[in-house]
C-alpha cells in the first residue's frame, strides 16, 4: 500500500513510519511532503492508495485542503491527523469527505 503523509514543518512523519515499519501484517510505503505546494505536486505525479493529512490550524488547514483535492477530483481515502479532540473536528471531517 502506497501512502501520502501530507506533513508541516512542526510534525513530520517520522513517528508513522515506525508504527507502520512495526505493523508486520501489512507492507506500508509511506511519502512524506511538507506543506500544500509539494504535496499537490506529488499528488499531480504519483497514485497513492490513501492520504493522510496533518491538521495543523494556521500552518495547514487539512479541512480545507481535502475539500480542495475532492473537488479537483480526488477519490483516494483521506485521514485528518491532529492534536484537536475528535468531538471539535470530526463533524467537519466528514463532511469534506474524510
Amino acid at each position: 500500500m502506497k501512502v501520502l503523509y501530507v506533513a508541516t514543518l512542526h510534525r513530520t512523519g517520522g513517528w508513522l513510519a515506525e508504527a507502520f515499519a512495526a505493523d508486520s501484517a501489512a507492507h506500508i510505503m509511506l511519502e512524506e511532503t511538507v506543506g500544500v505546494t509539494a504535496s499537490l505536486a506529488k499528488l499531480r505525479d504519483e497514485v497513492f492508495d490513501a492520504v493522510l493529512v496533518c491538521h495543523e490550524p494556521g500552518v495547514l488547514d487539512a479541512l480545507e485542503f481535502i475539500e480542495g483535492l475532492k473537488a479537483g477530483g480526488h477519490d483516494e481515502p483521506m485521514i485528518v491527523l491532529g492534536s484537536q479532540p475528535a468531538a471539535q473536528v470530526e463533524a467537519m471531517v466528514y463532511e469534506v469527505g474524510a
